[in-house]
């Protein structure tokens, strides 16, 4: 074990306080009759066995002879007596004052100052090291942090160290209620984490519900309780679940503007015509040949047909109602069709402003998600997912989502 520096000596009563030339306070302890301290026989014991990195505990510290018993030497003596930290790595602490009491016993405190380290304490007298049977642990802080997400994904909750620990820390964690109820706004989640030894974290994931009650955040907590081996027992996170002011797939209906959505097909680049569909009790459909255009609840395909509005996509729009404020769009764009066909050409316009486009190989059943921030807007503004094909429109059948989130104004 490498020798640290030394962090606090100790003084009896009647003792002489002195400096080396490193710096270290050195407590002579000289004529107290009855506890002149001696190197023979000594062993040095620690009652404190942990303490919290950045906080501070009491220690008390004993020396005894091999029999176990306190230490009390007949003899006067002229003795210096210190204390520091032995281990391999830097010093994990600091002392505070400590005093001799009695019989061999000297009481003070320790500060953690490195957490996850594991350090002996040695005792010096006359510069000769006693046998020690103690050690102070000093754990790390372990944190929650409160995370916000988007209903229907996943609440995932990074439990974290300041600093790695050379022990495992342990804890078993559940879900509570708080605004947010469970199946209604997230999933009852409960179990046991480990972080191991080493590393600074280790994740929970909670699923989220999408409930399509109003689109007011709501919360929970994911609360530890059982820790070990860090700076306390119990610790506690919120998430908050973001539900969404309209939902292409939670709002899809038989009616025109049920929800503020409607369904038809570009009649230009720049326009919108909605009566070319209808609804036929289980989805909505155009007028083209092999029953295209079509839009169900979570697909659409374009229309293959000769009509006035052949080769413009086919869309899905929603009008805002009343809302003033920024909006965030989220959704997923795939082929559900992956059996032929050249692949889709799908974009999120806003107001006539295309602001995302993804084309899909014919067999891309992957696709991918897409996230617009920071979107401005009144009433009356348009949000559009529209699907066009490329060639030829057969296979063509895309799945589209839109979420919107609103932040007032």
């Amino acid at each position: 074990m490498k020798s640290l520096d030394a962090l606090a000596l100790l003084m009896v009563p009647s003792g002489l306080i002195a400096c080396n030339p490193t710096g270290t306070t050195q407590i002579n302890q000289g004529f107290y009759p009855g506890v002149a301290l001696s190197l023979q026989k000594s062993t040095l014991t620690v009652s404190t066995s942990t303490v919290s990195s950045g906080a501070t505990a009491a220690v008390t510290l004993q020396l005894k002879d091999t029999n176990g018993n306190p230490f009390i030497s007949s003899a006067d003596g002229n003795q210096t007596v210190a204390f520091s930290f032995i281990g391999s790595g830097t010093s994990g602490g600091t002392f505070g004052a400590i005093t001799y009491s009695e019989n061999g016993v000297y009481t003070g405190s320790v500060t953690g100052t490195t957490g996850g380290t594991s350090h002996i304490i040695q005792a010096t007298i006359n510069g000769s090291a006693v046998a020690s049977t103690g050690s102070v642990q000093v754990n790390s802080a372990l944190s929650v942090p409160s995370i916000s997400v988007n209903a229907g994904s996943s609440a995932v909750f990074t439990i974290s160290l300041n600093a790695a620990s050379a022990f495992p820390v342990a804890f078993s964690y559940v879900t509570q209620d708080g605004t947010a109820l469970q199946g209604v706004q997230y999933t009852a989640t409960s179990g046991t984490g480990t972080i191991p030894a080493g590393q600074t974290s280790t994740s929970v994931t909670v699923s989220t519900l999408n409930d399509g009650n109003g689109y007011e955040s709501k919360n929970f907590n994911l609360n530890l309780t059982g820790i070990t081996n860090a700076s306390a027992t119990t610790a506690s996170g919120i998430a908050t679940v973001n539900t969404p002011l309209a939902d292409s797939v939670r709002d899809f209906g038989s009616i025109e503007g049920d929800n503020q959505w409607f369904y038809g097909q570009y009649v230009s680049p720049d326009s919108f015509g909605y009566s070319t569909l209808a609804w036929n009790g289980v989805m909505w459909l155009g007028t083209d040949v092999a029953g295209t255009p079509l839009i169900t609840q979570t697909t659409q395909h374009p229309g293959c047909g000769t009509n006035t509005f052949d080769g413009l996509p086919v869309v899905r729009r929603w009008v805002n109602p009343s809302y003033t404020g920024t909006l965030t769009l989220v959704g997923h764009v795939a082929k559900a069709n992956t059996g032929c066909g050249n692949g889709t050409s799908n974009t999120v316009v806003v107001n006539g402003v295309t602001q995302f486009t993804k084309t899909l190989a014919f067999n891309d059943s992957v696709g991918v998600p897409y996230s617009i921030t920071n979107v401005p807007t009144t009433p009356g503004d348009t949000f559009d997912i529209a699907t066009d094909f490329i060639g030829d429109c057969t296979c063509d059948e895309t799945a589209f989502s839109m979420q919107i989130f609103y932040t007032p104004q």
